[in-house]
């Protein structure tokens, strides 16, 4: 008998901490989550990228974090506007533009509240961009 409640307390105490495992794994996926929208988000939008007449750039998420800056270099005149999207399908323009004479670099930087952002180019040029938001 007394084998038996050794074993069954043994047992009991196994299952608690394969809860307090559970949950402490549950609080780390939270925590990161939460950091990771603090910290901001960061991606490529173009790498040595093509961009032709009215092209547009990759898709970065920004996690919903509203300040948002774009920068790079285009290879060519053009008129960089910054599109954004709640949804990442249905982009529409801002009003934060950047016209380039000729070949050179940008930066753009906006407030937000859409969740999606990418790039669109008036002309055919040779990008390289990031797109950061925190």
């Amino acid at each position: 008998m007394r084998r038996l409640l050794v074993t069954m307390a043994d047992q009991s105490h196994a299952n608690a901490y394969r809860q307090i495992d559970s949950d402490n794994d549950l609080l780390r996926k939270i925590l990161n989550n939460v950091n990771s929208a603090a910290d901001g988000s960061q991606a490529n939008a173009a790498a040595a990228v093509v961009i032709g007449v009215g092209g547009f750039s990759s898709i970065v998420d920004t996690l919903g974090n509203p300040v948002v800056s774009a920068f790079g270099n285009a290879s060519a005149a053009t008129t960089i506007t910054v599109q954004v999207s709640a949804d990442g399908i249905t982009f529409y323009d801002t009003s934060s533009t950047q016209v380039l004479g000729g070949a050179g670099n940008f930066h753009i930087t906006l407030s937000t509240a859409g969740r999606y952002v990418r790039l669109k180019s008036s002309a055919s040029a040779t990008f390289t961009a990031s797109i950061l938001s925190k």
